[in-house]
């Protein structure tokens, strides 16, 4: 804040964060005890003086806010959800990572969305409220037509949680997801994408469609001799003359983007470690059922970009499936897939599937954890 107020800047990023603990280092046994500085006192930070402010200023500048590793009470969650349904700040990015947010307080905070048409990018990681809390989410999420990332990683989810964000998806404008680090498993992670790959493949279907009736018609017009004199003979008496364009004068304002369209499409998608092996309830036969329907969408979809499966035990056999969908997007002449796999695989396999899908960096952080064997 001090050096956007020198610099007479706008403060549009927050970041709200315990400050972290300098390391003193011991003392020798040179060193006498009076020497040895203590440790710095730890300030108690919280989210009440922070929402009074912006309260009481109108501050309506503000489009990123992340708040990292501060517990939070339901109440001061529901504070926070006040300012978000106000519309006092245009955010765009809620970030609330390692907060204790509860299964009721991930609910309250995503209802408040819905009267916020600014926000677009939500990340609730490392606050383990569990299926519970997906489904209050998703629930809440069900009317909203702006949010487009969401990004629950490290949050306790399992199987149920894989059919709920499966028909989040398909309803809503949702195209990226993260969940990394959940219990999703072979079948959860199949219910998320089973509605998503069924409509990729329809949509391959009718673009194969539109192509085989323009090849029909250029190999109709080829036979037909009287084909390239049908449009040019003489005018018809009352046929419509050719209207002028008129110029309009003044330069035109250039309209808002409107919302992102709702539908069962899925742009990044992060399944990294979620137990896609063959310890699930599907048997050892389950990653490769699981990867058999990911060849689907992989193979047809035209707007997947991203696919991070690492950190799970694929078998020889799925890790197939995964390579050969990979050259059918290739021949299909899609747009190549940044994909990122075990490593635990034979050397040949991984380094034809690193060939064709290489690229994917791993998200950014701010400041997390690691999950809790």
């Amino acid at each position: 804040m001090k050096i956007c107020i020198e610099a007479d800047n706008l403060l549009a990023k927050i970041v709200l964060e315990p400050n972290p603990p300098k390391l003193i280092p011991a003392a020798t046994s040179a060193d006498t005890a009076s020497t040895v500085e203590p440790p710095p006192v730890q300030l108690k930070v919280t989210l009440e003086p922070l929402l009074l402010s912006i309260r009481q200023e109108r501050y309506s500048f503000i489009k990123d806010l992340h708040i990292w590793n501060i517990p939070l009470r339901h109440e001061q969650v529901a504070s926070l959800a006040l300012v978000i349904e106000k519309n006092i700040c245009k955010l765009q990015h809620v970030e609330l990572m390692s907060c204790t947010v509860g299964a009721e307080a991930a609910k309250r905070l995503t209802l408040s969305f819905n009267h916020c048409p600014t926000i677009s990018r939500v990340t609730l990681d490392y606050n383990e409220f569990g299926d519970a809390g997906c489904a209050g989410i998703c629930e809440a999420l069900q009317g909203n037509h702006t949010l487009v990332s969401l990004s629950m990683c490290y949050c306790g989810l399992e199987v149920h949680s894989g059919h709920l964000l499966g028909d989040l998806v398909a309803a809503t404008a949702l195209r990226e997801l993260y969940v990394d680090g959940n219990d999703l498993l072979c079948e959860g992670a199949m219910e998320l994408i089973r509605i998503c790959a069924d409509q990729a493949a329809l949509e391959a279907y009718e673009r194969e469609e539109i192509k085989r009736k323009k090849e029909e018609a250029i190999l109709e017009s080829r036979d037909d001799p009287y084909a390239p004199y049908a449009s040019t003979g003489p005018s018809r008496e009352g046929s419509a003359k050719p209207t002028k364009k008129k110029k309009k004068k003044g330069k035109k304002s250039k309209e808002p983007p409107g919302p992102p369209p709702a539908g069962p499409w899925i742009r990044k998608l992060h399944l990294a470690e979620n137990g896609l092996d063959t310890f699930g309830s599907n048997g050892p036969y389950g990653p490769l059922t699981c990867m058999r329907l990911y060849r689907k969408l992989i193979t047809h979809s035209s707007c997947l970009e991203e696919l991070d499966l690492d950190d799970n035990i694929l078998t020889e056999l799925a890790a197939r499936e995964v390579l050969e969908a990979l050259q059918d997007r290739d021949k299909c002449k899609l747009s190549s897939l940044k994909l990122k796999t075990t490593h635990r695989l034979s050397g040949d396999l991984f380094g034809e599937i690193f060939k064709l899908g290489a690229g994917l960096k791993k998200k950014k952080k701010g400041k997390g954890k690691k999950k809790k064997k």
